[in-house]
């Protein structure tokens, strides 16, 4: 499979963004196999900036990390594409990881990470690994989502609050339309999970639906308005 290097993605995203061309016309000047691979690029892009771009080393994660990545994917409308960019990681790394979950729970990857290679870093004879309790094991998961879920929800709010800046009045109040609620989730798609925003809004789908159908028509008043 082609390996793409960071300034290669960045060239061909950037073509993109700043020319008006489709997915596919940007895919053939570059050469680039599937338009999924340019849209996930783009996306991991957008959240992670050029770190989301360079090429994943082969790297040891600890069981409570992986569990948090499998534990986001049962609990979200996600896909595991979308999930490894919210976690920088490689996608085929949470591909096998909710595989091996679902054959052997959460034992299974504990002893997932035992097949790559041994660590170079010579201990000493005295050093006594103590084995986590499966009380104390799930403790430090709990924990560790729950960090995980309180950040993204911190940075979600944060982001809802800046977008809108434009639309506030004299006095700084914000609008709270539902037509301008769905403007800043459409807005807000490519970095959140829809499901998330709608939630935040507690706005169901058919209503987001229809508040953008009626944002981006034209407004026929805007001559009286004037």
């Amino acid at each position: 499979m082609t390996k793409y290097d960071c300034k290669f993605k960045l060239k061909a995203i950037n073509f993109y963004k700043n020319n008006d061309v489709s997915l596919k016309e940007t895919c053939k000047k570059f050469n680039i196999k599937s338009h999924s691979n340019l849209t996930y690029w783009i996306n991991s892009y957008n959240f992670n900036g050029v770190e989301g771009l360079k090429l994943k080393a082969n790297k040891k994660y600890s069981v409570e990390f992986k569990a948090s990545v499998v534990n986001y994917y049962k609990t979200h409308e996600i896909n595991p594409r979308d999930l490894a960019i919210i976690y920088n990681i490689n996608p085929s790394q949470v591909y096998s990881w909710i595989k091996i979950f679902d054959l052997h729970g959460i034992d299974g990857l504990e002893l997932s990470g035992k097949l790559g290679r041994p660590s170079m870093k010579k201990h000493k004879k005295n050093d006594k690994v103590v084995p986590l309790t499966d009380s104390e094991r799930n403790k430090y998961i709990n924990e560790i989502i729950n960090l995980k879920s309180k950040l993204y929800n911190t940075e979600m709010e944060n982001d809802i609050i800046k977008k809108p800046n434009s639309l506030r009045d004299e006095e700084g109040h914000f609008p709270e339309t539902s037509q301008i609620k769905a403007a800043i989730i459409n807005s807000l798609r490519h970095k959140y999970h829809f499901k998330d925003l709608l939630n935040y809004w507690n706005m169901p789908r058919s209503t987001y639906y229809y508040e953008i159908k009626r944002y981006e028509e034209p407004d026929k008043y805007e001559t009286i308005k004037n």
